[in-house]
């Protein structure tokens, strides 16, 4: 028996035990699920030079072994945007490739680019599964399907609102391809049965397509002279994975993100950017003493690196108001501190960040509800929506972390960060009157001891 038998058998046992555990009318419950998908196909179509670039994330594979497993899935799909990326291709095959649906949730919240769900797709179920975790697109693979296996999957999953990019390797799958609805195409570089790799695959096999459809070359590419030669083949995409993992750089060190908020003057965005935090808060909330108008934010932001990510805080702001002050200042990550419910949190393209104030383990219960891409963990207050300067619960906003992006908030300072982060595994940390002499003015000294504590200390975040 060869690898791809071996993984096509697995893959069966496993799809009957999710459906067990998972049955698709609970599939269908999950908030993603409903969400309107993002065209691969468009993307690819309208990338910068006319080719569009799959970014993969994958942590091991059968012909390389273990690629990377200290890259956390939203940051590597974050990087490969920032780098100009049309779509993201998640592996959520776990035994043989290290991933999961989880890893495709958590990158589909935190983008605004196509999500491919990469995997050994040979049931209906694994469709609805997709859908269910934010996929905008699924891999069907034409050699280890029949034809009318590959006409269901298709069809059905086109039914459900997902695209598909129908992998080909060998020439007969060719001829269980129907190119009036199968548009967008893979070629695959690598024989499955043998792992052998040779990129000129891709120019025998786009002489067997028509004209009209869209091809991606997809494996064995490992240079800019690669791209180059799959574009001279024809291909208009390619699906790259291995070179990316490997070329990345693990965000922060390995450390979470660190935003220093209520930033209300151009000297303290510039000593807090240049200590080495990843996002400066701006509040926008007028009752707050650490408001700031949008006019005077939208100055300083102008003057920070370009890795620095200028965050807006709304309490209950209208959407207009929200849209207004994003137009006068850039801010990249909306943060929304108030009641908003989950339709209240549907921003493009910036990040969205919701803040819950948990009381007990059981307020967590309602986060399945927001598409967002992370929930700011603050201390709750029954008579203000935050600046409390008191710590909250560590153990529900690490129960949370588990399967969420958590930025913990609430009374963090240089004394206790380094227990904050060892309990919580947080994606990132918020910190506001910890660094302060006053509400609104930033203590220098206490930020260049926070940072040295944080960058001095080897502190992981969650895999």
């Amino acid at each position: 028996m060869n690898k791809l038998q071996e993984i096509i058998n697995h893959k069966r046992i496993e799809v009957e035990k999710r459906k067990r555990e998972i049955p698709v009318p609970s599939l269908k419950m999950r908030p993603s699920y409903n969400r309107q998908t993002r065209s691969l196909i468009e993307s690819i179509r309208s990338a910068g030079n006319g080719f569009g670039i799959i970014a993969e994330f994958k942590r091991k594979s059968p012909s390389a072994g273990v690629i990377r497993d200290d890259i956390d899935p939203v940051d590597a799909a974050l990087e490969y945007i920032k780098n100009g990326a049309a779509g993201v291709s998640v592996l959520t095959d776990e035994k043989y490739f290290g991933g999961s649906p989880d890893d495709l949730e958590r990158v589909s919240r935190a983008v605004n680019v196509p999500v491919l769900r990469k995997d050994f797709i040979l049931d209906e179920y694994q469709l609805y599964e997709a859908k269910a975790y934010g996929a905008d697109a699924v891999l069907l693979i034409a050699d280890v399907l029949s034809k009318n296996e590959l006409h269901y999957l298709f069809d059905q999953a086109v039914k459900i609102g997902l695209e598909c990019l129908v992998e080909l390797y060998d020439e007969p799958a060719v001829e269980k391809v129907d190119f009036d609805t199968m548009k967008l195409i893979g070629i695959n570089n690598r024989d499955l049965r043998t792992f052998s790799v040779d990129i000129n695959h891709t120019k025998n096999m786009i002489q067997k397509l028509p004209d009209d459809i869209l091809v991606v070359s997809e494996s064995g590419l490992h240079s800019s002279d690669d791209i180059e030669s799959v574009k001279r083949f024809g291909a208009q995409g390619a699906l790259i994975g291995e070179w990316f993992m490997k070329g990345i750089k693990s965000n922060r060190n390995g450390k979470p993100l660190i935003k220093i908020c209520g930033i209300t003057n151009a000297d303290d965005a510039l000593a807090a950017a240049e200590s080495g935090a990843g996002a400066l808060g701006f509040i926008f909330y007028e009752k707050s003493p650490r408001y700031i108008a949008p006019e005077r934010a939208a100055a300083i932001i102008k003057l920070l690196p370009e890795d620095v990510l200028p965050a807006g805080v709304f309490v209950n702001h209208n959407r207009s108001e929200i849209e207004r002050i994003i137009d006068t200042t850039a801010v990249k990550i909306i943060q929304l501190h108030g009641d908003e419910s989950p339709g209240d949190c549907n921003f493009t393209p910036a990040q969205v960040w919701k803040v819950i104030r948990p009381r007990n383990g059981t307020d967590i219960e309602i986060l399945d509800a927001y598409t967002v891409d992370a929930f700011l963990f603050d201390t709750f207050d029954k008579t203000r929506y935050g600046g409390t300067g008191k710590t909250g619960n560590w153990e529900i906003a690490r129960a949370a972390a588990e399967k969420y992006n958590v930025i913990l908030s609430g009374g963090l300072h240089a004394g206790n960060i380094i227990e904050a982060i060892s309990t919580v595994r947080p994606y990132g940390v918020d910190i506001n009157s910890g660094v302060e002499s006053e509400p609104g003015k930033k203590d220098i000294q206490q930020l260049e001891k926070l940072f040295q504590i944080m960058y001095g200390t080897q502190i992981g975040v969650k895999a």
